[in-house]
């Protein structure tokens, strides 16, 4: 009720203030000298009970508001006329700095019916009791809480899902039990105000004060998992945790208290001045203690992304953001500052919250972000015991059926980690569009530079989650056909891949560049970018390739009509012309052939004529064995047949020979053996 009736005080002054100055407008040119001594003191006498006035200068009119930039004024002479404007605010707020204690102080007394000028501490005072008997109720509801609620959980968890869940169980009764104290303390409030509004609207500022104080902390010892390092996710030491939860804390702490004695003096109505120098000032403050933090945990959150594998194993990209990625850090809360104060300085929006926004966002992002998680693993954890719970899972695979008994396929790829990585970029994309849109710039007007980036932002997401979607299928599916199959150096022969396992990559890159150019297509479009003109041209490009790259369109066509018929598969032993080997690869336009003896030979299509494949089906292999003369060649028969039978009942490679080994006798006459 008190914010309704300050409300109304203020826009009947308004109103007032508008009347008198209409009604002046109509019988004068301009006020008097009398008159306006006479409407200085009817101001000066508001301002002594408290009510916040704002006077409209009659012969101001639309032409005397301040002038907007031209569009086109050079940008140099728009940055000195800002120059010039901030300094003579600045002038304007430190000549006001010495009346300042003199203006809190009427303004105090003018708020108490008393005149009491120590009214504040003793409703801080009361106000802290208040709060401290909130706290006791809040202890046993804490109490009940862990009794009733975190017992269920394990103290050893296994998995992320359950220490999120934990994690997430224990902010939420947290939350409860602040809320409760809160309430506690405004009903203490309420009860014993006795009417005075000014004693109930700074208690009820104190009250919100401590409450988003302690809900920032809550949260922020729930993502670090400070006291409870075996639920911790995040991979940081427990110093490391600690060091940030005070520092981020404390900053937080107090750039909410300059921000909440900042809306205390504008309910006492003292001049604004004193605020824009306070947030000024904060900000600062605040900036260079966020880049602090940035700088001494820069090893730490660096191993927090990467994990606690050393430094000599991480990739050279990686060294070198663990390196350097402080330094934008603090550009940016240097540059947010800059622009914070000079919105402040001349009165424009959006100048609150630059800073430490982001922070927040990434907060409020990594919540989500973990309900997101706990989510994802309740939907594919039950998806997967339904197909644990169906009878054919018992049963082999043809693929497992014939592979080693020592081999194993690896695991296929599943969507549950594809579920996360797009979560990840949601909640990323999550804080970008927030801190645009705290900087003011709008990001779903129809046109604008931060929509079109959003735009492509939210196609590239797209694209990458369709493609990885298709290539995880496509994984799953090669792995049923007997998985990706690996040249084996000194053999010739063996079973290659199936059909189906050959085609698929091929088909997987087709789709990798077509997604990629729809994509890019799209992007141009909301660059602005007339794209017909791009077909047009894609079209006689096009004949200029077919024209002038004839063998190019020559190899792709031969592979295309080799892969129909289905001449080789990957994996499989061939001889081409004069090159034989093992399919590592194909392409395109080639395919490469890996010799047993380890040389890789590349093929065009075009050039191939002729393909024996020695893996198809079955093969014959032809062992010469040269004897002497004198040997019996019947004795040597029976001897080869019957070794033929004992390799066919080999428990290992006897399931390999279609027909046993047999002898077929005398085919030639040497001069020596």
């Amino acid at each position: 009720m008190t914010i309704f009736r300050t409300c109304n005080v203020l826009a009947s002054m308004l109103v007032l203030l508008a009347l008198l100055a209409g009604s002046a407008q109509a019988q004068l040119p301009t006020l008097t000298t009398e008159k306006k001594a006479s409407l200085e003191a009817i101001i000066e006498e508001a301002k002594k009970s408290g009510v916040q006035v704002i006077v409209v200068d009659p012969n101001q009119g639309p032409q005397a508001a301040a002038p907007s930039q031209p569009a086109g004024k050079p940008f140099a002479m728009r940055m000195q006329e800002n120059a010039f404007r901030i300094r003579q605010r600045l002038v304007e707020i430190f000549g006001s700095l010495p009346s300042f204690p003199r203006h809190a102080y009427e303004a105090i007394v003018a708020k108490s019916p008393k005149k009491l000028v120590t009214w504040p501490l003793v409703t801080l005072a009361f106000t802290a009791l208040f709060l401290l008997i909130g706290a006791v109720v809040r202890h046993f509801f804490d109490r009940w809480g862990r009794g009733k609620i975190l017992t269920f959980f394990d103290t050893t968890p296994e998995s992320d899902a359950e220490k999120i869940g934990f994690l997430y169980a224990r902010a939420v009764l947290s939350l409860l039990g602040l809320l409760i104290q809160l309430a506690v303390a405004a009903l203490l409030v309420v009860t014993f105000d006795m009417g005075r509004t000014h004693l109930r609207s700074t208690a009820m500022l104190i009250i919100g004060y401590w409450g988003v104080i302690s809900a920032f902390a809550i949260l922020m010892k729930n993502l670090l998992a400070v006291d409870a390092p075996d639920f911790r996710v995040l991979r940081l030491e427990d110093r490391a945790a600690r060091d940030i939860y005070r520092n981020l804390v404390g900053v937080f702490s107090f750039a909410f208290m300059v921000l909440g004695i900042c809306f205390w003096m504008d309910f006492l109505g003292i001049d604004r001045n004193a605020h824009v120098l306070a947030l000024t000032c904060s900000s600062l403050v605040a900036s260079i203690l966020l880049s602090g933090i940035a700088v001494r945990h820069r090893r730490d959150l660096a191993m927090m992304l990467f994990g606690y594998r050393p430094e000599f194993a991480w990739s050279v990209w990686q060294r070198l953001f663990a390196g350097i990625w402080h330094i934008p850090v603090i550009l940016y809360f240097l540059i947010a500052w800059a622009v914070s104060a000079h919105r402040l300085l001349l009165g424009k929006p959006h100048a609150l919250g630059l800073v430490g926004k982001p922070i927040m966002y990434i907060m409020i992002a990594v919540a989500l972000y973990g309900a997101y998680l706990l989510m994802a693993d309740l939907v594919f954890r039950r998806s997967r015991a339904k197909a644990q719970a169906t009878p054919d899972h018992q049963d082999a695979s043809p693929v497992e059926s014939r592979a080693e008994p020592s081999a194993r396929l690896p695991e296929p790829p599943g969507y549950k980690d594809l579920a996360c990585r797009a979560g990840a970029l949601l909640a990323i994309l999550f804080v970008v569009a927030l801190t645009i849109r705290a900087w003011g710039v709008p990001l779903f007007s129809s046109t604008g530079w931060a929509n079109a980036a959003m735009d492509i932002l939210v196609v590239a997401f797209l694209a990458y989650v369709t493609w990885s979607a298709i290539k995880v299928a496509i994984d799953r599916k090669i792995l049923e056909e007997g998985g990706p199959v690996e040249a084996v150096p000194g053999e010739i022969g063996g079973a290659g891949a199936s059909r189906l396992g050959t085609l698929l990559p091929l088909f997987a890159n087709v789709l990798l560049i077509l997604i990629g150019m729809v994509a890019v297509m799209i992007g141009l479009m909301e660059l602005g970018v007339n794209i017909t003109p791009l077909f047009a041209g894609a079209g006689i490009v096009g004949l200029a390739i077919g024209f002038g790259a004839q063998t190019l369109v020559r190899d792709i066509l031969s592979g295309v009509f080799f892969l129909i018929d289905d001449a080789f598969r990957q994996g499989e032993f061939i001889e081409v012309g004069a090159v034989k080997g093992t399919v590592e690869s194909i392409s395109l336009r080639s395919m490469q052939l890996r010799h047993h003896l380890g040389p890789l030979n590349t093929i065009p299509f075009g050039e191939i004529k002729h393909v024996t494949n020695f893996s198809r089906d079955w093969v014959i292999m032809k062992l010469p064995i040269r004897l002497t003369y004198d040997t019996d060649a019947e004795k040597v028969r029976k001897l080869i047949n019957n070794f033929g039978k004992e390799l066919m009942k080999d428990p290992q490679i006897g399931e390999h020979f279609l027909q046993p080994l047999k002898s077929q006798g005398i085919i030639q006459m040497d001069e020596s053996a």
